[in-house]
């Protein structure tokens, strides 16, 4: 890595395994049902084994889809559960003409050792779905909608999340407004301490779109609170990744020094609370065409 050295840590490790910036190239729409969290769908997807099959790539970025999962429909954000046996990724369905949804939360589950096929997730279809993420507790999901009208916050891109029941999954439960603005608050992602880092678009940043954070207590989110100049810049920083134990924090951003290219950036986590310096992850993980929506699989 040009920027960063890794070298014989165990965060080198986790970083190596980024799924976000794993070229997740063009993809075909197919035929998809809304089912319940409880409905396992019975379509074999032809894939086997964790991680579909795939060999975890070493400390270089490596192609995880070229089209295998759908066809010619654009993934982003993949997310695998805690256990390794279900996956998650958003669909971006835009379309000249089309009517709908422009984002969809795509669901396969692991039964035995073969995969389902993909279908559309239980809670996403009706609106416009992304940036999936557990907590690493498994007993929270975080995504993104828009277009679900909110009285205080209108249909901008909130955050919401499902809790973990006895029998699957809630209905998707808004964030809050600590978090959620009318300016609009995507992809989250929450440490084991409890304290929910996302990107949000309110103007009293650094610049148009910051990563910010919010804390966990009581079952509902306060304390909402800007990272700082150490990560958020007059640029855009969006779509973050916190390590459980928020020793560090990758995000994308996007510079004029990177031809306004999204590139991968890691921050780490000083003694004191406050944050490194972000720098880029380099050529290792950041490709030409751009790098965006980083997550480490729950393994590290």
């Amino acid at each position: 890595m040009s920027d960063v050295t890794l070298t014989g840590s165990r965060t080198e490790a986790r970083v190596s395994r980024l799924i976000g910036p794993l070229v997740l190239a063009v993809l075909t729409i197919a035929g998809v049902s809304n089912g319940s969290e409880q409905d396992v769908n019975t379509g074999d997807a032809g894939f086997t084994g964790d991680y579909l099959g795939r060999t975890p790539p070493g400390l270089d970025a490596e192609v995880f889809d070229s089209g295998e999962l759908i066809g010619e429909a654009r993934v982003f954000n993949m997310a695998f559960s805690p256990a390794g046996d279900e996956l998650f990724f958003s669909v971006n369905r835009t379309a000249p003409g089309r009517i709908g949804p422009d984002y969809e939360i795509m669901h396969m589950r692991r039964v035995g050792d073969r995969w389902t096929a993909p279908e559309t997730a239980w809670f996403s279809g009706e609106y416009s779905d992304c940036d999936l993420t557990f907590s690493p507790s498994a007993d929270l999901i975080f995504f993104a909608s828009g277009l679900r009208p909110h009285p205080a916050t209108g249909q901008q891109m909130d955050i919401y999340y499902l809790e973990r029941t006895g029998d699957g999954w809630s209905d998707p439960i808004h964030a809050g407004t600590e978090v959620n603005t009318e300016h609009g608050e995507v992809h989250a992602s929450m440490s084991a301490h409890g304290n929910l880092f996302y990107r949000s678009s309110r103007p009293d940043g650094y610049g148009d779109d910051d990563i910010w954070q919010a804390e966990w207590v009581d079952g509902e989110f306060v304390n909402a609170r800007n990272l700082g100049p150490a990560i958020n810049t007059e640029h855009m920083e969006t779509d973050c990744f916190i390590a459980p134990d928020e020793s560090y924090l990758l995000y994308n951003t996007i510079r004029p020094e990177h031809g306004s290219r999204p590139q991968v950036y890691v921050s780490f986590k000083r003694d004191d609370g406050t944050w490194t310096t972000g720098r880029s992850l380099g050529p290792a993980v950041n490709c030409e065409a751009g790098s965006m929506g980083s997550v480490v699989t729950p393994d590290g």
